[in-house]
C-alpha cells in the first residue's frame, strides 16, 4: 500500500489494515501454533513439558525437548482434566487450555486462582473433578464451592499433609494435580472405572496385581490395551464376575482381596536368574518404568516403580500395600539392611540387592520440587518422590552387579554379596 504524506484517508485505511492484522494474529496464535505429537522435538516441546511438570503431570526428571510416551501421557492427563479429546496431541484447543489465547499469554502457564467457599465457575468444576478423582468428593460437578466441596478440600489437605483450611491455593492445586491425575483418574476413567484406553498409575497397579496372579503377561506400562482387557476378563471369569473386561469397583475389590490375601506368601523364587552389569540393567529397566521385586528369603513380592538413579536404581513402592510388604521384610519398619532380591522386569529375572530405607523425599510435596526436610535426614534438595499415597517418603536403593552408591561413587561390598546370593553364587 502506498501512502502519500498528508493523505488522511490513506492513513486511516492503513491503520485499519494494520489493526486487522494484529487482531487476527493475536486470536489465531493457538491455531497457528505447532501441532505437537509423538516424535516432535524442539523448544515448544520443552515449554509444554515444563508447564506440565509444574502441574505435576509430567513425571520425568528432565526437560528433554523430545515428545515421547511420557510427554504424551502427561498431555492425555491434562486433556482429561480439562474436558478435551484425550488424543495426546497438543493442537489448538490444548494450546489454548494450557496458555489461554493471545500472544501475550503464550509461554506463561494458565494460573489457577485461590478458591474458597462461596466461589463459582469453571475453576470450581475443575477442582471438584480433581477431588472426585482422588475419592474425596462424591457430589455433582456443579461449579459451586459449597460446604460439601470445602469438606472434601479439608479432607484432602489433611491426607496430603497440608494446612487444612479448606482454601485451595497453590500448594493444594499442585497436590491435587499430582494425585488427581495419577490415582484412578487416568485417560478414560474419571470415576474409578478402568477400561480399554485408560492410562496411568491406577492401570499399572491393576496390571501388576493381575500379573502377580498369573492373568497378565505383558509389560507393566500403565496403558490399558487389549492384553490388559483380556487379563481382566480371565480374572472375572475365574471369580464369578461379569466378564466384560472393565475393571469397575466389584472387579477391583475382588482383585484387591484376592491379591492381599496371597501377596507376601508365594513360593520361593525359582528358575533362571541373570547377574548382569549395571550398565545393561540401566537399559533393561529404564527410569519411569515398573517391575516386581521378589525377596529371596521369603518369596514376598513388591510392585515397584523406578523413578530415578544413575549409579543404581532409585525405586518407589507402587502402593501403600506394597510399602507394608517392604516393611514386613524388616520386622515392620524400614531398614538400611541389604537383602538379596530378584527384579522381574520385561520378561527377565535379574539378581539384585535392596536396602529398604526410603530417603531424599517427601510424599506431601510435588515430585522433583526443591524442598527441605527430606526423609532420611537429607535436608534441602530435589524431592525424589514420584508415587504419592504409598505411605513412603522418597526412594529406596536397588543395586545390581557393579552398581555404585550415589554418595561415594564406589561399589558397595555388602550389596554385591547380596547380588551374588540372588544369582546363586557362593
Amino acid at each position: 500500500m502506498i501512502i502519500k504524506k498528508g493523505n488522511k484517508c490513506a492513513k486511516a485505511m492503513a491503520a485499519i489494515s494494520i489493526s486487522t492484522i494484529m487482531v487476527f494474529s493475536n486470536s489465531a496464535v493457538a491455531d497457528a501454533a505447532s501441532i505437537l505429537k509423538l516424535g516432535s522435538r524442539g523448544a515448544e516441546v520443552s515449554q509444554v513439558q515444563t508447564t506440565l511438570k509444574n502441574m505435576g503431570l509430567y513425571t520425568y526428571s528432565k526437560i528433554t525437548g523430545y515428545y515421547g510416551t511420557i510427554t504424551r501421557d502427561a498431555v492425555v492427563r491434562f486433556q482429561a482434566q480439562n474436558g478435551l479429546a484425550q488424543d495426546g496431541i497438543v493442537g489448538p484447543k490444548t494450546w489454548a487450555a494450557l496458555y489461554g489465547t493471545g500472544a501475550a499469554s503464550r509461554g506463561t502457564a494458565k494460573s489457577y486462582p485461590t478458591l474458597r467457599e462461596g466461589d463459582r465457575g469453571e475453576e470450581v468444576k475443575q477442582l471438584q473433578q480433581l477431588l472426585k478423582n482422588t475419592g474425596y468428593y462424591g457430589a455433582a460437578i456443579d461449579g459451586i464451592f459449597g460446604s460439601g466441596t470445602r469438606n472434601a478440600v479439608v479432607q484432602f489437605q489433611k491426607a496430603s499433609g497440608l494446612s487444612a483450611d479448606g482454601i485451595v491455593g497453590a500448594q493444594t492445586w499442585s497436590a491435587l494435580y499430582k494425585n488427581g491425575t495419577s490415582r484412578g483418574s487416568s485417560s478414560g476413567s474419571t470415576s474409578g472405572v478402568l477400561k480399554n484406553g485408560s492410562r496411568g498409575t491406577a492401570v499399572a497397579d491393576l496390571q501388576a496385581k493381575l500379573k502377580n496372579k498369573g492373568y497378565y503377561s505383558g509389560g507393566i506400562d500403565g496403558i490399558f490395551g487389549l492384553g490388559t482387557e483380556n487379563a481382566v476378563k480371565a480374572f472375572q471369569k475365574a471369580n464369578g464376575l461379569v466378564a466384560d473386561g472393565i475393571a469397575g469397583p466389584r472387579t477391583i475389590a475382588a482383585l484387591n482381596q484376592n491379591a492381599d490375601s496371597n501377596r507376601g506368601n508365594v513360593d520361593r523364587p525359582s528358575g533362571s536368574v541373570e547377574m548382569i552389569h549395571w550398565d545393561d540393567v540401566d537399559n533393561v529397566w529404564p527410569r519411569d518404568s515398573w517391575a516386581v521385586i521378589v525377596d529371596m528369603d521369603t518369596g514376598k513380592r513388591i510392585n515397584v516403580y523406578r523413578s530415578g538413579g544413575y549409579n543404581h536404581a532409585d525405586v518407589e513402592t507402587a502402593s501403600a500395600t506394597d510399602t507394608e510388604i517392604l516393611k514386613s521384610l524388616y520386622g515392620g519398619s524400614f531398614s538400611w539392611e541389604r537383602r538379596a532380591v530378584i527384579v522381574e522386569v520385561n520378561g527377565r529375572r535379574l539378581a539384585a540387592s535392596m536396602a529398604g530405607m526410603p530417603h531424599a523425599g517427601r510424599d506431601d510435596q510435588p515430585d522433583r520440587a526443591m524442598v527441605s526436610n527430606r526423609s532420611g535426614g537429607y535436608g534441602y534438595g530435589q524431592n525424589l518422590d514420584a508415587i504419592k499415597g504409598n505411605n513412603m517418603d522418597g526412594v529406596f536403593d536397588v543395586h545390581f552387579y557393579q552398581s555404585r552408591t550415589h554418595g561415594t561413587n564406589t561399589v558397595d561390598d555388602a550389596h554385591q554379596a547380596m547380588v551374588k546370593k540372588a544369582a546363586g553364587i557362593k
